[in-house]
């Protein structure tokens, strides 16, 4: 059975040190060590106070030598633990701006700390150290460096001023920092603070890229917390999910916000990655297997001016995307509107360039471009796909061969005279 320090632990971005430190804990109270146990339990959470001052920019108030002084001393391996809890103790000023209940609290655990490191005849069980762990998991992510919010904050800044930060710079150092730079219970102002400042909108809000860096690499914790944020401005979400779908995954999203997005957003008022965000709503449970066909039957009548990516269409294959699609591409008379034959025309071509050529899907071909008013646009995109592609070419050959159909007088010049020409994009 795990413990529920092993649980908190995997959703934290410690550092290796201090891993190894937690780690070791477990195994002294896995084996009824537990004096040792809490003793590396405490020197992990040291290590995290001793981490967060050094990667954190001067509190104010506190004198620029006195800094510099106390971060030597956290770097010397002999006194690095004391240093840091005289640190995270001090009032002058405060490093750490702690209640007087959490001093408290933190006194106990220094004594306790003594008993374990000096072999005190006081008893050490296995409480002791489940109580600490229990410390640690409520009062860690509230022990932050006084100012280190503000200090992130300008950093942002920096990281968007193409004067200070080159533009292929990740984001991840930054991402990390807001674990131990923002107390958890002001987590929702800082987002709030991120939207208001980021609003530079080419060719993504700054606002969104950070949003989206936090869902990819910042803990569980926080990203629960912007989730609820952005669920207040749905606008954001939606965003967030146009510009990051590969973010899907990560989000636990309301039904009647997921339902609304496909049924009125999805291929209308989003304008790009539709397909992306399609599958990951399926893909992630939050569009269920028996609700595909509906998801379908809605968005078909839009989708047609919107192209998969050659890394969707197989994943739509094996949803019957296509052939839900097909009868709307390849009526059984050919389209009697030339301007519906040609709204559809880029995914015809498509389809045909992508999936299993039938004998109506020619049939349906040649009597559209066949008539008096024949869908010229889709003629003339027939035309440039096989000039440029040789493979399709072959596919339409081989496909009126097959079938022994006669290839239209309209594309039968474009087939026979087409000579080879380098493929070109679609």
């Amino acid at each position: 059975m795990r413990l529920e320090i092993e649980k908190w632990l995997e959703i934290q971005n410690f550092n290796e040190n201090t891993e190894g430190l937690f780690g070791e804990s477990i195994l002294c109270f896995k084996n009824g060590a537990y004096r040792s146990s809490l003793l590396y339990s405490y020197l992990g959470f040291l290590n995290v106070i001793r981490y967060r001052i050094l990667e954190s920019s001067i509190p104010s108030g506190f004198q620029q030598g006195r800094w510099e002084l106390l971060r030597r001393e956290l770097n010397d391996v002999e006194i690095w633990d004391g240093k840091a809890y005289d640190a995270l103790v001090t009032n002058n000023p405060p490093i750490f701006p702690i209640s007087a209940s959490i001093r408290r609290e933190l006194d106990y655990w220094r004594d306790k700390r003594n008993d374990c490191a000096h072999f005190k005849k006081e008893r050490i069980d296995y409480f002791h150290t489940e109580s600490f762990w229990s410390f640690l998991i409520e009062y860690l992510p509230k022990l932050v460096v006084n100012g280190s919010k503000e200090s992130l904050f300008r950093k942002f800044v920096n990281f968007f001023d193409p004067s200070i930060t080159p533009p292929d710079e990740k984001m991840d150092p930054l991402i990390s920092e807001i674990e131990y730079s923002v107390n958890k219970y002001e987590l929702e102002h800082f987002f709030s603070e991120i939207r208001n400042q980021f609003q530079e909108a080419w060719p993504i809000p700054e606002y969104l890229k950070i949003f989206g860096n936090i869902f990819k690499s910042g803990t569980p914790e926080i990203q629960d917390v912007l989730l609820g944020f952005l669920k207040k401005n749905e606008s954001d979400l939606e965003s967030l999910i146009k510009e990051y779908p590969e973010i899907i995954g990560r989000l636990s999203l309301d039904v009647g916000f997921v339902r609304k997005l496909w049924y009125s957003k999805l291929f209308g008022g989003l304008t790009y990655n539709n397909y992306g965000i399609l599958l990951g709503l399926i893909r992630n449970g939050h569009i269920k297997r028996n609700q595909i066909d509906e998801v379908f039957q809605t968005i078909i009548p839009r989708c047609y001016d919107h192209i998969p990516a050659d890394s969707q269409v197989i994943e739509l294959q094996n949803l019957n995307f296509y052939r839900k699609i097909r009868p709307d591409l390849f009526p059984t008379n050919g389209f009697s509107n030339f301007s519906t034959g040609n709204n559809r025309s880029s995914f015809i071509v498509h389809y045909l360039f992508t999936q299993e050529i039938q004998r109506n899907d020619l049939l349906s071909l040649k009597a559209s471009v066949e008539r008096d008013y024949p869908p010229y646009n889709l003629i003339d995109k027939l035309d440039n796909k096989i000039r440029g592609n040789g493979f399709f070419e072959d596919k339409l050959k081989d496909a009126f061969e097959k079938f022994d159909i006669e290839i239209p007088n309209e594309l039968d010049a474009l087939i026979e005279n087409n000579e080879d020409y380098e493929d070109l994009p679609f």
